[in-house]
């Protein structure tokens, strides 16, 4: 009589896709540097601020309320910033 199995299965080899439901997600090593462009061809940059953890809590809450993605909650604040002070033509 067999013993049952006490461990995990070994994961797949780095080069295969996981199956199930993120395997159509993620990419294939030779794609992936292809797919982290935007649709106008500008490259990803990190933006590195420190914030203290209340502004970073009140910044997610409000993204929450909204139902808004972080990216898109200050990309819409940036944008209203602009309208709402533009800076002069010289």
């Amino acid at each position: 009589m067999s013993r049952p199995r006490l461990s995990a299965p070994p994961p797949p080899p780095k080069d295969e896709k996981p199956a199930g439901r993120l395997a159509h997600a993620v990419p294939a090593r030779g794609e992936a540097p292809q797919n982290m462009t935007t649709s106008n061809q500008k490259r990803w940059v990190d933006l590195s601020f420190k914030l203290t953890e209340d502004e970073r809590d009140e910044f997610i809450l409000e993204a929450a309320k909204r139902k808004m993605k972080h990216k898109e909650l200050f990309q819409a604040a940036m944008q209203h910033y602009r309208d709402t002070y533009p800076v002069p033509d010289r």
